[in-house]
């Protein structure tokens, strides 16, 4: 679908339900940014879209307004602070991003768990340094 026709579906909507353009609100004014793009794009790129089209828009208020990106429908984070239109993606590309971060997680919490009867690594890894030194000594009596 082209980035054109979906801006052109998004101003025609809002022309239909009596919105005024010139009072968007901040989140529509990223969606209209990610449209115009047609690639996903960094939170920092839509922020600054988002002051330099709404100029009375507060610094401080930037912590709200990615809350409310994160909550809006229209848009999905992709990782690494990039965003992008979710109608472009299929639930499964979603879905299946989402299981392999929780797959990371278990992973890591796997590597994690301890033995409350195995003998702590800190005791072997202090022979392992005293073999180390004693080998380092032993070559330079040589």
């Amino acid at each position: 679908m082209p980035s054109n026709y979906l801006a052109l579906a998004h101003q025609q909507e809002c022309n239909q339900r009596g919105l005024d353009m010139a009072k968007k609100s901040m989140l529509d004014v990223a969606h209209e940014f990610v449209v115009a793009r047609g690639e996903p794009v960094s939170f920092n790129d839509i922020w600054h879209e988002v002051l330099k089209e709404l100029p009375e828009t507060s610094i401080d208020r930037k912590s709200r307004f990615y809350t409310n990106l994160t909550l809006d429908g229209r848009f999905v984070a992709l990782g690494g602070n990039m965003w992008d239109l979710r109608i472009k993606y299929s639930f499964k590309e979603l879905y299946d991003d989402v299981r392999g971060v929780f797959r990371e997680v278990e992973d890591i919490e796997e590597e994690k768990e301890i033995d409350p009867f195995e003998e702590p690594e800190e005791e072997l890894l202090g022979e392992e340094i005293e073999e180390e030194i004693d080998d380092i000594e032993l070559k330079e009596e040589e």
